[in-house]
C-alpha cells in the first residue's frame, strides 16, 4: 500500500488545515444534530398549550419530551388548517 510522503512545508500545511477543517465540520455537524433533536419546547405562562402541556407525563424523561413535541406539532398543524381556511374564503 502506497503511503503519503509530505516534501513540503506547503503540502504539510495544506494537509493540516485540510484535517482540522474537516474535524470542525463532522463535529459541528454532530452536535448541531444532538442539539436540535434534544431541545424540549417551552411555554408562557397561563397559555392554553401550558395547561395542555401540565398533562404530560412526569418531569424530565423522554416521555415528557416527546408530549411537548407532539403539543408543538399539533399546534402548528392547527395554526397551519386555520392559515388554508382563511385563504379559501
Amino acid at each position: 500500500m502506497p503511503s503519503l510522503h509530505l516534501r513540503t512545508r506547503r503540502s504539510s500545511l495544506f494537509a493540516v488545515v485540510l484535517s482540522v477543517a474537516a474535524s470542525v465540520t463532522i463535529l459541528g455537524g454532530t452536535a448541531g444534530l444532538f442539539s436540535e433533536s434534544g431541545r424540549t419546547p417551552t411555554f408562557a405562562a397561563g397559555s392554553h398549550l401550558a395547561m395542555e402541556a401540565g398533562r404530560c407525563p412526569g418531569a424530565l424523561s423522554q416521555a415528557r419530551h416527546d408530549c411537548l413535541r407532539e403539543l408543538v406539532a399539533r399546534q402548528a398543524s392547527q395554526r397551519d388548517r386555520v392559515l388554508v381556511a382563511h385563504f379559501a374564503d
